[in-house]
């Protein structure tokens, strides 16, 4: 599920970075700075996409990178709706990827605490790469 949910990262952000604004659904009179800070964000993008496929393989230790980017992409929810607020409502894609950014990563992070309580991890716990966990035996 994951890696399929990476794939919206990837994709938009590698499409975005090459086409620029030209990537958007509605026809947009760009110009250099515009062009710029929208490639440089969309590789941000990129980049998380690339973070949660890191994330898939240590999906049960690595919960503070993964609780980031669910938080993150909550906190670019808020801001379209910032953006609907002042701007008004956009293309129903990105009304879409807005109720996405919103309702998803609350339910993928409480996923995540599941899996992770049934491997024994502490939920929030930052245990280091490669660390072996052994949950103390009725030992508080």
């Amino acid at each position: 599920m994951l890696a399929v949910l990476s794939l919206i990262p990837i994709g938009t952000g590698l499409m975005d970075a090459f086409a620029g604004v030209n990537a958007l659904p509605s026809e947009q009179v760009a110009n250099a700075d515009l062009e710029s800070n929208y490639r440089f964000l969309a590789t941000i993008w990129l980049g998380v996409g690339v973070l949660i496929l890191w994330i898939i393989p240590r999906v049960e230790t690595a919960l503070l990178p993964f609780r980031a980017v669910c938080a993150v992409t909550v906190a670019g929810g808020l801001v379209r709706l910032l953006s609907m607020a002042v701007a008004g409502v956009p293309h129903t894609m990105f009304v879409w990827a807005f109720v996405l950014e919103l309702v998803a990563p609350p339910l993928l992070a409480l996923w995540q605490t599941r899996v992770a309580r049934a491997v024994g991890r502490r939920p929030g716990a930052v245990h280091p790469p490669g660390a072996v966990h052994r949950p103390s035996a009725g030992r508080p």
